[in-house]
């Protein structure tokens, strides 16, 4: 099962992520033990801000101990700031009931480019982040401000 951790701070790594999830994910006498198999750090820029927002996805077998961690970690400080944990869904256009059969249709021939809800948002990877800070430049002109290449 695949969990999602809502809002960490931009520079939380995987190690921390492995490190807040461990204890909530290790067996005891009567209970299993779970195991770790992938975790990623997605950035999602908007352009309209020129912020990020970081989520983690982890996956963890079995989906027992999974839900065990979820209501463990929920509400949970990681780094310092409050994270929402929670079981990270996949949408299924074909299953979405506010889309009629002609919908699907047309849908099937023109394929949905980017998400609906925020017109203005980007998937950011690890290596555009690092070079996009270190584009950042300061001039100092009569005032102070920053400026962008590119």
């Amino acid at each position: 099962m695949i969990i999602l951790l809502k809002n960490i701070l931009s520079n939380t790594t995987e190690k921390d992520i492995e490190d807040f999830i461990q204890p909530a994910i290790k067996g005891s006498l009567l209970s299993k033990r779970g195991q770790i198999e992938h975790i990623s750090i997605l950035r999602q820029k908007d352009s309209s801000m020129e912020d990020f927002e970081c989520h983690g996805l982890v996956t963890i077998t079995p989906d027992s101990v999974a839900i065990k961690a979820i209501n463990k970690l929920n509400k949970k400080r990681i780094k310092g700031k409050s994270v929402v944990v929670r079981e990270y869904q996949t949408r299924r256009w074909h299953n979405d009931p506010r889309i009629s059969r002609e919908q699907l249709v047309e849908a099937s021939k023109n394929k949905r480019k980017g998400d609906r809800r925020r017109r203005n948002l980007e998937i950011k990877k690890e290596n555009e982040f690092k070079e996009k800070k270190a584009e950042l430049q300061f001039t100092s002109e009569k005032a102070f401000y920053r400026k962008l290449d590119g």
